[in-house]
């Protein structure tokens, strides 16, 4: 549905994922699976984007050699520009390299459990949909589209400290 989340769209993915695939009950497969991840959700979130959106159906083909450059080429159905690629490789690593954040301890104590890899990535992106975890990007976005200049930004800024 075009109303859906972004974030719900991927834990519901995620999870749908798990159920047709599955993983071993060993856990030895749990390497290819997450790469399979990794390398399934930019195209399904584009996808998603581009069909509800516009009605269109996206090719998935790409020379691009990075997530981040695939997901930016699939997403403006475009080349990417090199910069925007090294940012949005930072962001990734950013997210990456955040610690021990509020998504990475849910995945953790669900693979505690010694629950498959599947419902440790689903649940994780149901703690970063929340407003005080990955929304609050979100809301720091949109607070940043309202301004119209950046003599707007500054004054809004200065009304909110």
């Amino acid at each position: 549905p075009k109303e859906v989340h972004p974030m719900n769209l991927m834990q519901t993915a995620v999870a749908a994922l798990g159920a047709l695939e599955g993983e071993n009950e060993d856990f030895s497969d749990q390497d290819e699976k997450i790469i399979r991840l990794l390398g399934i959700l930019p195209s399904m979130l584009c996808y998603w984007h581009h069909y509800v959106n516009f009605g269109k159906e996206i090719d998935f083909d790409s020379n691009q050699t990075s997530i981040a450059g695939y997901f930016l080429e699939k997403l403006k159905l475009e080349a990417p520009k090199e910069d925007f690629i090294k940012a949005m490789q930072c962001s990734l690593i950013l997210y990456a390299e955040h610690e021990f954040n509020a998504s990475t301890f849910t995945a953790r104590i669900c693979a505690s459990t010694k629950s498959d890899i599947f419902s440790a990535v689903a649940a994780a992106i149901g703690a970063l949909r929340g407003p005080l975890h990955g929304g609050a990007n979100e809301a720091a976005m949109h607070l940043i589209e309202s301004f119209k200049s950046v003599e707007d930004a500054i004054e809004g800024v200065n009304k909110k400290l």
